[in-house]
């Protein structure tokens, strides 16, 4: 048998000195980075989700009876602003009418935590127009 001298916990670990402090600098940048994006994306679907409530008011709002697209742009303002003031960035609300429906879009962009990356953020609702028949 051969005789192999028994090391000791120091001992083993001494070619290992500055090992964490190598894997925390190249492991905390990804995971920073993988924070941020987290926290992009849940920006973007929260802006995605007051552009959508934004465009469906306004469609309800100018489908109404003898309702006009300032009624629309008002109530998606309106919503905008209570909902979105700092979550929806540049945003811009477009009426249409034809044959019977009203048309809303909402666009805008979310914020962007990640500098450089700036997503947009739309949403179109279409309704029938309120009409009266006697």
């Amino acid at each position: 048998m051969h005789d192999r001298p028994v090391e000791t916990g120091a001992a083993r670990c001494e070619g290992d000195r500055g090992a964490a402090a190598t894997e925390l600098a190249i492991a905390m940048p990804l995971l920073l980075v993988l924070v941020l994006a987290s926290v992009h994306l849940a920006l973007w679907f929260h802006a995605r989700q007051i552009v959508s409530a934004a465009a469906q008011e306004a469609a309800r709002s100018a489908r109404a009876y003898e309702a006009t697209d300032s009624d629309g742009y008002a109530r998606a303002e309106q919503i905008l602003t209570s909902l979105g003031s700092r979550s929806v960035t540049d945003p811009t609300v477009t009426i249409t009418r034809s044959s019977g429906t009203v048309t809303a879009t909402v666009t805008g962009q979310s914020p962007a935590v990640i500098p450089g990356l700036v997503l947009d953020v739309s949403a179109t609702t279409r309704s029938p127009i309120e009409e009266f028949t006697p």
